[in-house]
């Protein structure tokens, strides 16, 4: 055999090789990118006829209502799908285990079976997603005020988000100083 195909063939595989892709999308893996909490929020305080919308959330900061600690923690997270119709969660806590689960694309909306149903979970495909996280913080009166992260759905709407709190719905926000207020975090994977 010539010497010359000898060399020639590690150097045609190394090439070969090195044009692989090793970009983490194109194997359906996604590195958490970065969080945004979508503008404007929502805040409505009580009135003698119910909640009134308070219009002018620009000139404030959610983070004087709805503290950044209750928000879910994505820094080195991954998602992988690692079959048609399978998703695997890694965080990057310590002993937490991945979790792997059935999931569909549906309208570009994607939804992870949680034992039941169908959950909904973000938006997007294998190669970004946008995970849509909605947190709520309420008081009654004079009271300390409450938050809590709801059940994931791709928009949210007053009455619903009343229904997380201890008024039950807007109507029933009587007292000057009831305060309902709510946003959106979305969370980028790419």
């Amino acid at each position: 055999m010539n010497l010359r195909y000898i060399y020639l063939l590690p150097i045609l595989l190394l090439a070969f090789f090195a044009c692989g892709s090793d970009d983490s999308t194109s194997t359906g893996v996604l590195r958490y990118a970065e969080s945004k909490i979508e503008e404007p929020f929502k805040l409505y305080t009580g009135g003698s006829a119910g909640a009134i919308e308070c219009d002018t959330t620009n000139k404030l900061k959610i983070v004087d209502y709805i503290s950044s600690s209750i928000y879910e923690n994505y820094s080195n997270t991954t998602i992988a799908f690692p079959a048609e119709n399978q998703i695997l969660i890694t965080l990057a806590q310590g002993g937490v285990k991945p979790e792997k689960s059935l999931c569909k694309f549906e309208n570009g909306s994607l939804f992870i079976h949680t034992g039941e149903k169908y959950q909904y979970f973000g938006e997007g495909g294998i190669n970004s997603l946008a995970i849509r996280q909605h947190y709520v913080g309420y008081k009654t009166g004079e009271g300390t005020f409450r938050l809590r992260q709801i059940e994931p759905q791709k928009e949210v709407t007053a009455e619903e988000v009343a229904s997380y709190s201890s008024f039950g719905s807007l109507e029933n926000m009587k007292l000057e100083e009831d305060t309902l207020v709510w946003c959106t975090r979305v969370s980028y994977f790419r």
